[in-house]
């Protein structure tokens, strides 16, 4: 898998409206290269090596966009188990979209810093890896950009509350 690399937070060429702005812009057509299946990534974030799960979706076409969800576990769990009890990835192969699984950091739990607690993860800035995860997927896939989702249970929802 390609590497993921720090960059500039992204914003459409639409909202940034200036010629000074340097935005990343996105690809003229999709770039996505990954075939259904489940894959493990890494990025390395705020001197942390973090990992994350994209699932591509069984009825997959590499030319089409897809809608996005961003899943987040809970406190004490991981995306393994995250997956196992929502069965998203049953549900995003029937209706046709990606979904992408962050994990957490360890301290106590495998959780997230979400900002007004620290008790399930290390002292990491999870915004700068959820924007990272999010750069990764509208670079190497063929996300539809308007179609961007989240979702948590636990300290994973008050992840989605604080980004």
């Amino acid at each position: 898998a390609p590497a993921v690399t720090p960059t500039l937070p992204f914003h459409s060429s639409a909202q940034c409206g200036t010629d000074s702005c340097q935005c990343p812009t996105l690809p003229e057509r999709c770039l996505g290269s990954l075939g259904p299946g489940e894959y493990p990534m890494k990025v390395t974030v705020g001197g942390f090596e973090r990992e994350f799960y994209v699932h591509v979706p069984t009825n997959h076409s590499l030319d089409e966009p897809l809608p996005l969800s961003i899943m987040f576990h809970n406190c004490a769990g991981g995306p393994d188990d995250f997956e196992d009890e929502t069965k998203m990835d049953e549900y995003t192969n029937t209706h046709g979209y990606y979904n992408i699984y962050p994990k957490g950091t360890t301290f106590g739990g495998t959780g997230w810093n979400t900002g007004f607690s620290t008790d399930c993860a290390l002292n990491v800035n999870d915004v700068d890896f959820t924007r990272e995860v999010l750069l990764y997927a509208l670079k190497y896939l063929c996300i539809d950009h308007t179609r961007i989702f989240g979702g948590g249970y636990g300290n994973g929802g008050s992840m989605i509350y604080n980004i």
